[in-house]
């Protein structure tokens, strides 16, 4: 079996490499930067004819559609890195319209993570009135003055970067139909800090001369079957708190810190696709979409 990385910076090189090698599969890869030694400089490269079971797309944000595209002839399965498309316009079309035979899915690797079944059970055995879902980073913002803080190349900041994760904490403590039909009460996008203020970070360089002009503090509240549930998250906060909170009415029920998801569940996620025939994994289709219309709340003008 074959797998096509397209993108090899940090994520593309250290985790999905090494995981899809894990399984045994070839890895071949796409990237401008020479220094990186790719197997090609762009996609369209890539001998005609050439066939891969699977390619995850790990370039900025702006040309994820573009690239799903031209993967289009090369492979039928084609994982798309956080946030996916600009809208949820984009993502329906692609998978819908214009992609007959192909399936095009939204990174989702907290998905596959086990300590799910006891929150699940913890939902169903208690009168929940609340749940926080929070992403906070003591100073982690990515590439500051680089394409992610750019709203013309990564469409949204903190909320694009982090909020998937979270959306997908929410799509496994509620059934999927109770997601769908969740009421969004409240949304709030800040930006807090700038190439000035933000000093040191544990998380990429800062690039004084590039751009920061999106939110790097971000809030959504929703009314899920008569639960309050919100959603944070900020790149600098002055304080690491990953965590899932779970109250009922006598106050904290249930806390935790689930941290950075480790690699292997990126692992367990490509494994899971690449069983799945091609047409199967259907459930993914409402949940991208999902997800796709929650972060067009964050769209930076």
């Amino acid at each position: 079996m074959k797998a096509l990385v397209v993108g090899i910076g940090g994520i593309g090189k250290n985790v999905y490499v090494p995981q899809l090698e894990k399984l045994g599969l070839k890895v071949e890869t796409v990237d401008l930067d020479e220094e990186k030694g790719a197997n090609y400089d762009i996609i369209e490269s890539i001998p005609e004819g050439t066939e891969y079971d699977i390619a995850i797309v790990c370039t900025p944000n702006l040309f994820h559609l573009p690239d799903v595209f031209s993967l289009a002839p090369y492979t039928k399965r084609i994982l798309v890195e956080k946030p996916g498309f600009a809208n949820a316009k984009a993502w329906w079309r692609v998978n819908k319209r214009l992609m007959p035979g192909h399936d095009v899915v939204l990174v989702k690797n907290n998905l596959y993570r086990p300590e799910y079944q006891e929150l699940r059970q913890i939902m169903r055995d208690n009168k929940v009135t609340k749940v926080e879902l929070t992403w906070f980073n003591e100073n982690r913002i990515p590439n500051p003055g680089g394409w992610f803080t750019n709203k013309s190349v990564s469409f949204g900041g903190v909320s694009h970067d982090l909020f998937p994760h979270l959306y997908t904490f929410m799509l496994v403590l509620f059934d999927l139909e109770a997601v769908l039909d969740a009421d969004l009460t409240a949304i709030t996008k800040e930006q807090r800090w700038d190439l000035q203020t933000i000093g040191s970070t544990a998380y990429g360089e800062v690039s004084p001369t590039g751009v920061y002009d999106v939110c790097d503090y971000a809030e959504a509240h929703y009314k899920i079957g008569g639960i309050d549930v919100s959603v944070r998250a900020s790149w600098k906060e002055g304080v690491d708190d990953q965590s899932i909170r779970i109250y009922t009415k006598d106050g904290l029920l249930h806390e935790w810190e689930f941290g950075l998801c480790p690699d292997e569940m990126y692992g367990k996620m490509l494994m899971t696709l690449l069983a799945a025939p091609i047409g199967t994994p259907t459930f993914h289709y409402d949940i991208d979409y999902w997800i796709h219309e929650q972060l067009e709340n964050f769209l930076e003008d």
